[in-house]
């Protein structure tokens, strides 16, 4: 299209679709999706693609909810459907460009039951680039992203202990670590959140009243179990397994540091 586009993100859904978030040199962005399973080519391919007028920074795909999360150099962050790559929510979370948000996620506070309507406890995560990260809880039915109205109005958005550095990368644990978080940033600190939705262990009545809106956000902030620091110098990137046992991340001293929690 004549513009000189930077890839900034790469995600594959379990579709075998290729999602690609881009910036140009006039700083828009775009969410392209790709199919790999196409026999045509990827470069010959028309994908769909839905545009925003900032850079994209970061990503992250829901398959179970269907959506996208991206994240903008204008410090908001951006929601697509899965279904046909429209966008259908803005999170403003920092109102304007002076920070802007280097990482995304999207995961469920809590284990997965197999029952799909079952989990509410869907939320958005993101990590400015001073230090702050923000979470705001979706709204979901019937196991999928409501996307005329995909956020819940019942919670506020909250914005937890800030790290010292650039919050460049986040994820989310899933099987039996479901509700961990981890969050890195350049200061080289990782921390390790739960997002539990009954972080006192007050049983299915404190649950119940939660999807009720009965109880105070302030009583379910997530709860930092504890943080690692110095031994990672600009940290690039974490990765966790799905039971949340092993914890992977990288940095500028050429080394892969693996915290192994399986003993």
């Amino acid at each position: 299209e004549g513009r000189l586009w930077v890839v900034t993100a790469l995600r594959i859904d379990e579709e075998g679709r290729l999602w690609v978030a881009t910036y140009d040199g006039a700083f828009r962005g775009t969410v392209w999706r790709y199919d790999l399973f196409e026999e045509t080519p990827l470069s010959e391919q028309k994908p769909l693609k839905v545009e925003f007028g900032s850079g994209l920074l970061s990503m992250a795909l829901s398959d179970e909810i269907g959506l996208v999360v991206v994240g903008t150099a204008a410090g908001a962050v951006e929601l697509v459907s899965m279904e046909d790559c429209t966008a259908v929510g803005t999170w403003d979370v920092y109102n304007g460009p002076a920070t802007h948000v280097r990482s995304v996620e999207i995961f469920h506070a809590g284990i997965l039951d197999e029952v799909e309507s079952k989990n509410t406890q869907w939320c958005a995560v993101c990590g400015g680039g001073d230090g702050t990260v923000h979470m705001r809880w979706l709204n979901t039915e019937g196991g999928q992203i409501v996307q005329s109205i995909p956020f819940n109005e019942k919670k506020n958005a909250t914005q937890l202990p800030p790290h010292s550095g650039m919050v460049v990368s986040l994820t989310g644990c899933r099987g039996a670590g479901a509700g961990i978080l981890v969050s890195g940033a350049q200061d080289g600190t990782l921390r390790i959140w739960d997002f539990a939705d009954d972080p006192l262990g007050e049983g299915e009545e404190f649950s119940s009243e939660l999807d009720a809106g009965a109880v105070d956000d302030n009583e379910v902030q997530p709860l930092v179990l504890y943080q690692l620091v110095g031994y990672k110098v600009w940290l690039g990137s974490v990765c966790v397994d799905e039971e949340g046992l092993r914890l992977v991340s990288d940095g500028a001293d050429n080394t892969v540091v693996v915290h192994d929690f399986s003993d």
